[in-house]
């Protein structure tokens, strides 16, 4: 079977979870079948579009570089050009065309274009999606507001005007409130056709599975299926457990940005003893520098250490020295990767009751869930475990193996099949009528 899978950033520049992810599925599915990755790259900034075959680990890879110049780099043009680009749909015509895949699976489609899902449809190709978050509702895929507050939705456009403000630095974009409402109302309503060419949606949560159901995706359409990992690319370093010093050890681990609640972690070690727990940060810096001086400017915990960004390959080996995980995020979390990386390494997870991360975390029994946003009552749970370190020991007894991605890929390759052979009835049943 021919696979392409289709995410918008990709390895060694970009490591976030969905890029991960769509690596290890890659690299498992590959076993089997013919896998290729199509994916956008910053980059050949004095040309508006470049396209290249390369090679990653193994992975054949489709790469597109495309940059706004001239009259099109424009504030118009670049909203449009985040959901919408005719040169990368041509482009990825022109792969399928070569390659004459089975099945398209996209991860995310962020600042290429959603009608890559139409392309594929118009060749007779079935169409998987996986959602990895809320962008096909929100612009910003987050669905959290500039004042850190959970959004609804986008209201016809309106809430969007206030996101787009703040992203561009521009409040008096507000002036234009009908206007720019309008370019989110069409983004909303040209996504929502777009989508129905779409055969299946993977949901890594039941939370986000629910979030769409109640937004009119089509729920006979979507299913449940939790990621998968690399699990033994954890497991490795489980033998290698270095015991705790003495202190608790708690750790973060992801980006450093508001929308991870790292501040609500910081206030709240800020009164923990610096001889009982020690707090270790790993992320990069450099991503959002404001805010990384933000928190450190609030930072009197002298036991609370940033230890800069992490390779993807040494997460295990931070986990094995780490004895919680700290995941304070405010805002609707899908499915972080660093909470099962946790798991398969048994560590428990102290993490915000917002969103997913409640049906991730067992309270009371593989971890422990926190009021989001709220320090003091972070403060209360990091102090509990604190005083109390044989809990610990009962919520790691609790903890479930993470899913790996062998597991994931076999019920995805279950998914591929069934669509291939009905495409192949669809199309036989066509021959017989005529």
């Amino acid at each position: 079977m021919k696979v392409v899978l289709v995410v918008h950033k990709f390895l060694p520049r970009h490591v976030g979870g969905t890029e991960v992810y769509t690596y290890e599925l890659a690299k498992e599915l590959s076993k089997r079948h013919e896998v290729y990755i199509f994916c956008r790259e910053e980059g050949f900034s004095e040309k508006e579009f470049v396209e290249q075959d390369e090679r990653h680990n193994g992975l054949k890879i489709r790469r597109v570089y495309y940059n706004l110049l001239g009259w099109k780099a424009n504030p118009f043009h670049l909203f449009i050009s985040t959901f919408k680009n005719s040169l990368i749909e041509r482009s990825f015509g022109r792969l399928l065309d070569e390659i004459c895949p089975d099945v398209v699976h996209i991860q995310h489609v962020m600042d290429m274009s959603a009608g890559l899902i139409t392309v594929a449809r118009q060749r007779g190709i079935p169409v998987v999606v996986t959602l990895h978050d809320y962008w096909f509702m929100c612009s910003n895929s987050q669905l959290v507001r500039p004042n850190q507050q959970i959004c609804d939705g986008p209201a016809w456009g309106f809430r969007c005007v206030d996101c787009a403000g703040a992203r561009m630095g521009q409040p008096l974009i507000k002036l234009l409130s009908p206007l720019v409402a309008c370019l989110f109302l069409y983004r909303a309503l040209y996504l929502k056709r777009v989508v129905r060419n779409v055969d299946l949606f993977i949901a890594p949560s039941r939370f986000l599975r629910d979030k769409y159901i109640a937004y009119g995706f089509p729920k006979d359409k979507l299913v449940y299926l939790e990621n998968g990992i690399n699990v033994s690319r954890i497991t490795r370093y489980v033998k290698e457990r270095n015991p705790s010093p003495g202190k608790l050890r708690f750790a973060y681990i992801g980006a450093i940005a508001w929308q991870k609640g790292l501040h609500v972690l910081v206030e709240a070690f800020n009164m923990i003893s610096p001889d009982a727990a020690e707090l270790r940060i790993y992320g990069d810096p450099q991503v959002f520098p404001e805010y990384t001086k933000q928190i450190k400017d609030a930072l009197v915990n002298p036991s609370v250490y940033f230890m800069g960004k992490i390779e993807n390959e040494r997460v295990g080996e931070v986990l094995a020295e780490t004895d919680v995980l700290v995941v304070p995020s405010i805002w609707y979390e899908n499915s972080p990767v660093v909470i099962q990386e946790a798991f398969a390494a048994g560590v428990p997870v102290l993490a915000s009751n917002l969103g997913a991360l409640a049906e991730k975390v067992r309270n009371g029994m593989d971890g422990l869930l926190f009021r989001s946003r709220d320090f003091n009552d972070l403060f209360a749970k990091i102090h509990f475990l604190v005083e109390n370190p044989g809990f610990i020991k009962g919520l790691k007894r609790n903890i479930r193996p993470a899913k790996s991605i062998e597991e994931n890929a076999q019920a995805l390759e279950r998914f591929y099949y069934q669509l291939k052979s009905q495409k192949a009835q669809g199309q036989k049943s066509h021959r017989d009528v005529h």
